[in-house]
């Protein structure tokens, strides 16, 4: 018996109580999850506004060839291909951050659109073109389904919140009452 006390102690027989993670160390994570749910529904919403603008561009002859072409390299030159933009736009997005903390709000704000613009024109366009193919390299694929869960819990999430529920009721309210009017 005190043998298995004293194994316990040390960390290294289970003894049915779950330790808790310091109060830090849970605040921390609480706040790097709102932090990455922040990011994610960010980068959404800024892909449903400016979807119709990409989808625009996209109509245009020059446009066609560019596809053509990036649809023409193996796996890993589309993965560097896309990787290129990728290490461009990211960081231009925290920057943009930053700048808007230093109170040049409008500098900044153009800086995220304009980083926003070019991920969906560019990275967006590369990895959506190249979907199949990129998933054909391993690591890659285990991390998007990785990727692909955690969205989708996210989300789920988010739309099982009281806000959530409300807002949505209120869209919905809004779009009846519009319908209503056009009569």
């Amino acid at each position: 018996m005190n043998n298995t006390n004293n194994l316990a102690s040390a960390g290294l027989v289970r003894t049915g109580r779950r330790r808790q993670r310091p109060l830090f160390s849970r605040l921390l994570l609480g706040f790097a999850s709102v932090l990455v749910a922040l990011w994610f529904v960010g980068h959404d919403a800024a892909a449903w506004v400016l979807r119709p603008a990409v989808l625009l561009v996209m109509r245009y002859v020059y446009v066609d060839r560019w596809r053509r072409l990036l649809t023409s390299f193996g796996p890993y030159t589309t993965l560097f291909l896309l990787a290129v933009p990728l290490l461009v736009v990211e960081p231009a997005k925290l920057v943009a951050l930053y700048v808007i903390g230093l109170r040049h709000y409008f500098m900044g704000t153009g800086i995220l659109i304009l980083a926003y613009a070019v991920s969906l024109l560019i990275v967006d366009r590369i990895f959506e073109l190249n979907k199949k193919k990129l998933l054909t390299i391993r690591w890659l694929a285990e991390l998007y389904a990785v990727w692909e869960r955690f969205h989708r819990r996210l989300y789920a999430d988010i739309r099982n919140t009281p806000t959530w529920r409300r807002a949505r009721w209120l869209w919905l309210n809004l779009r009846r009452q519009r319908r209503r009017l056009r009569r």
